[in-house]
């Protein structure tokens, strides 16, 4: 199964929308608007560099199924207020979007993919690669634990949702 990440474009756009719009993806980001307008207004910052945050579309076989987002913590110092995190440190993010595309190892490939490829060409200098699911999100867990990364032990409060947490883990890069 050959899964590669492409930059995300503009074009992409319609497809983030309905990606966030499944229930499957909805159900864990939260508060992400999912009507284009929205979208566009929303991703607008990170397709054009000024969030510093990398959008990557996830190819299956060169067919569109998800995304994945990846950001140096240095340069999101909010990302885990109180915690003294590596700042050689990545934070990423991503969703399986094509409900056909669930189950079948994508985002453990997707992430196997930015650290092989994508890491090494821009982002020589990390060392380490964090995420952080919902902790019942357990798809996700074992997503990232099936592709190196270990719980820190630390939980994150969740920007999205006042009160709840989200779990920190961490994949050290070679």
């Amino acid at each position: 199964m050959p899964v590669t990440l492409r930059p995300m474009t503009a074009r992409d756009l319609p497809l983030l929308a309905g990606w966030l719009a499944q229930p499957h993806v909805a159900e864990w980001w939260q508060g992400e608007p999912s009507d284009l307008p929205a979208v566009r207004a929303n991703y607008a910052g990170h397709l054009d560099g000024s969030e510093r945050i990398h959008m990557t579309v996830i190819l299956l076989d060169d067919r569109p199924v998800g995304w994945l987002e990846w950001y140096w913590l240095r340069d999101h110092l909010d990302y885990a207020e109180g915690l003294e995190l590596p700042p050689d440190g990545l934070g990423v993010d991503l969703a399986v979007g094509e409900p056909a595309a669930l189950g079948a190892g994508v985002g453990r490939a997707a992430l196997a993919h930015l650290c092989a490829v994508v890491v090494p060409a821009e982002a020589p200098t990390a060392r380490h690669v964090f995420i952080d699911p919902d902790p019942a999100n357990q798809r996700a867990i074992r997503c990232y634990t099936a592709a190196g990364f270990t719980p820190t032990g630390d939980l994150l409060p969740d920007p999205a949702a006042p009160g709840a947490t989200r779990l920190l883990l961490r994949l050290d890069l070679p």
